[in-house]
């Protein structure tokens, strides 16, 4: 379960900037959140199962996104033995001189087995300035381990006496561009194995991997009735026509063209030929009859393939009580398939371990009071100098039955595009043709 993540000097990212996952006082939609009493540093919170962050194009969003993400991917690279040197994926405020000196910093607060941690870490793309993981057994913070650079770029450790027991062994094959979690992961450390699964088992989904996403939950499909079977009922749940889904097993190379085939070396044929991919099938009901026509699921819309893709991750990760980020939600989604995830998730019987969603997303009907809690919508702005605030609603103490949609659209809470008045100039477009 996420708590918190915050992240500075990265991309448009200049100062620190947290995203929370924590309920206020409000006591509207409580459904929306979860009670954490088995955690003894959070016995009076209550934890968001869903946010979500609007904003101009270019302010921001996708850039939080790609930072967890990145996050999660340094943890995992760097647990390997042959990484390159210039090896960190950062990049950091460009536009300020003094920031591009600087690290770049992530951190991250989450709950495993019951148990608060704050992991944070610092690095340039080539060595790790700072680490540090911070328990909270109770509500007291425990600084498990600690580690810096001095002047001579060589590492600085300090380690808890009493409640992290010191493995040289595990420092001597921390490398500088590689982290001590990943690497106590990487030889079994109990604890550090558990942290390193939590960052890696984030599922962070970006408009660009819509095809995986696909294959994924198609493989899925295949593989798994009760699946196929849940995927079907929500998707007529939906109202996208769809009665149910049919899985079959095609053979790949039925899909390549006689000439190539020919020229294929029998091995690979025979290699292929194990690995058959799923077919997913739409099962319709002819309309004012009983009966039943299939197609393939490609003919089925943009919106409908992209709310099935989108149901893989909701029932291994969400259903399994992890966290999903999405990246532009309502991408080929129509408003209502967007409302129907959201409901999925906050709702007990198809969320019951507490699953989490993040997303963006410019659909602003979600901004709807009767569907979303007043601290689970966030905005991302650029200021003047081109750096992203990340804030949220509460900021500006909306009344519980504000009309939402309508003040972000007049600007009542910032984090809409500036538009001035857009003109074209015949005269000097033909100017600069001439010109050039």
């Amino acid at each position: 379960m996420l708590i918190a993540f915050s992240v500075e000097n990265f991309r448009s990212y200049q100062d620190r900037q947290e995203l929370s996952m924590l309920a206020g006082s409000g006591t509207e939609l409580m459904g929306n959140t979860l009670p954490v009493k088995d955690v003894a540093a959070l016995a009076s919170e209550r934890v968001l199962k869903a946010v979500g962050i609007y904003g101009a194009n270019a302010s921001g969003k996708s850039n939080l996104v790609t930072a967890i993400d990145t996050f999660s991917g340094i943890i995992s690279l760097s647990a390997k033995e042959s990484i390159p040197k210039d090896v960190f994926p950062v990049s950091a405020f460009a536009l300020s001189a003094q920031a591009r000196r600087k690290p770049t910093r992530f951190s991250a607060t989450f709950v495993v087995e019951n148990v608060l941690y704050e992991y944070t870490a610092a690095m340039t793309r080539a060595r790790v300035e700072f680490e540090q993981l911070i328990a909270f057994p109770k509500k007291v913070p425990q600084e498990l381990y600690r580690r810096s650079c001095n002047a001579d770029g060589k590492p600085e450790w300090h380690f808890s006496r009493t409640h992290f027991r010191r493995d040289k062994e595990l420092e001597r094959r921390t490398r500088p561009n590689s982290l001590y979690v990943s690497v106590g992961a990487q030889f079994n450390h109990e604890l550090l194995s558990k942290v390193y699964e939590f960052f890696v088992e984030l599922d962070i989904r970006e408009p660009r991997s819509a095809d995986d996403e696909f294959r994924i939950a198609a493989e899925r499909c295949l593989r798994s009735r009760s699946f196929r079977e849940w995927a079907g009922g929500v998707l007529r749940g939906a109202d996208t026509g769809i009665e149910s889904l049919i899985a079959k097993a095609a053979d790949v190379m039925d899909q390549i063209p006689s000439d190539v085939r020919r020229q294929m070396p029998p091995s690979l044929i025979k290699r292929l030929r194990k690995q058959p991919q799923p077919m997913i099938e739409a099962v319709h009901r002819v309309p004012g009859s009983k009966r039943l026509i299939r197609w393939s699921f490609g003919r089925e819309s943009d919106g409908t393939k992209q709310l099935f893709s989108l149901l893989g991750s909701y029932h291994d990760t969400i259903r399994g009580g992890g966290t999903v980020v999405v990246d532009e939600l309502d991408d080929s989604l129509h408003s209502l398939l967007s409302r129907t995830l959201l409901q999925m998730v906050h709702d007990p019987k198809m969320n019951p371990k507490g699953g989490q969603l993040i997303f963006t997303t410019h659909d602003t009907t979600l901004l709807d009071p009767t569907l979303l809690r007043r601290d689970q919508i966030y905005f991302t702005e650029r200021s003047s100098a081109g750096a992203t605030r990340l804030y949220s609603l509460l900021e500006y103490m909306p009344r519980k039955d504000e009309a939402l949609q309508k003040g972000y659209l007049a600007g009542r809470y910032g984090a809409v595009p500036f538009l001035g008045e857009l003109r074209f100039e015949p005269e000097k477009a033909s100017e600069l043709r001439t010109k050039h």
